[in-house]
């Protein structure tokens, strides 16, 4: 048995939350994030979007992981989700051309 009290919660010494400094989100999370909460939301499978957009499962699962794709995949992967939920998808899709990330 032990009988050693709870561990103390480690204190903030007097730092206070709001003097931290942010650190922005890079696109390729942000993506991420905005596409995995679109799948949440209209309850799809990565597999099923990769197959209706006529793209490889890698591609998708490039997006769901915030790395960049090619355009013309990108503009499918939009139209796919659009065949399935009948609502654009919009949200950033980071893209690269020639070596350079850019965001679609």
């Amino acid at each position: 048995m032990n009988k050693k009290g709870p561990t103390p919660s480690p204190r903030w010494n007097s730092l206070d939350i709001a003097e931290q400094e942010t650190v922005p989100l890079e696109p390729g999370m942000l993506s991420a994030a905005t596409f995995h909460v679109y799948l949440r939301q209209y309850n799809l499978n990565p597999l099923r979007v990769a197959l209706t957009a006529g793209v490889r499962y890698l591609t998708v699962w490039n997006i769901q992981h915030g790395n960049p794709i090619r355009e013309s995949d990108a503009l499918l992967v939009r139209h796919g989700l659009y065949k399935l939920t009948g609502i654009a998808y919009t949200a950033l899709i980071v893209t690269h051309i020639d070596g350079e990330e850019k965001s679609v």
